[in-house]
């Protein structure tokens, strides 16, 4: 299905949770409607043979990041939710690794869709961060501020993470990828060329799905699929 079909169809309102199957349960969210044809989708086809819920949240920011989260662990709480795996659009990315940070021992993997370190950071914020990197003697230009930062903490996310580069992807987000790719443990990057098919996505997901939760750095299983996404044979 196209994202073009996905998008016609009625919208998850912000707050709401759609299940559906049975079997390894997969957690979808997104914030942003440009991801609704996409999630939509692969909801549709990863409940076939799997349970799966699919929730929006509202457009986070630093603002409301705080409130965003503990609505997306009521979810989890409320539907009773062991050991899953945490599909991610665009800045609700920034739950599902607040989630693996948090629930370590729940989370078996995430993925993570044109995701971030910062939820739908100013240019400012950018800027800071960009000048940061680039500072031998921490982070003294950090400002406090109500919203989520993983990049300090990336080197604790021990799940495998796939991390998919998507049309909709902004040049921000494509630098995002690029660095968490670097700093996360166990991180392999794949890139959704031409149209947004839920299928495409799909078999990327089988491939890496058969990584084990807890993926020693040096494994030939990770090797073959590093390989294999690489070279597009997913």
């Amino acid at each position: 299905m196209s994202q073009a079909e996905g998008d016609a169809r009625e919208s998850l309102s912000v707050g709401e949770v759609r299940e559906a199957g049975r079997g390894r349960v997969y957690l979808l969210v997104y914030d942003s409607k440009d991801y609704t044809g996409l999630a939509s989708s692969l909801f549709d086809e990863l409940s076939k043979s799997n349970r799966c819920l699919l929730f929006r949240s509202s457009f986070i920011s630093d603002e409301s990041w705080e409130g965003d989260v503990v609505q997306f662990l009521r979810v989890i709480e409320e539907n009773a939710l062991r050991h899953f795996s945490i599909i991610a659009f665009g800045g609700a990315s920034t739950l599902a690794q607040y989630v693996a940070l948090k629930n370590s021992k729940n989370v078996r993997s995430l993925v993570l869709v044109d995701g971030s370190c910062r939820p739908h950071p100013s240019w400012m914020q950018r800027l800071i961060d960009r000048a940061e990197r680039r500072l031998p003697l921490g982070l003294p230009l950090r400002r406090n501020h109500p919203g989520f930062d993983g990049m300090p903490y990336l080197h604790r996310v021990r799940c495998p993470v796939l991390l998919v580069v998507s049309s909709l992807a902004s040049p921000y987000q494509s630098e995002q990828a690029e660095y968490m790719r670097r700093n996360l443990a166990t991180a392999w990057l794949y890139r959704l060329e031409g149209s947004l098919r839920a299928e495409s996505l799909v078999e990327a997901l089988e491939v890496f799905q058969t990584l084990p939760v807890k993926c020693p750095q040096k494994n030939v299983t990770k090797q073959r699929l590093a390989e294999n996404l690489k070279a597009g044979n997913v």
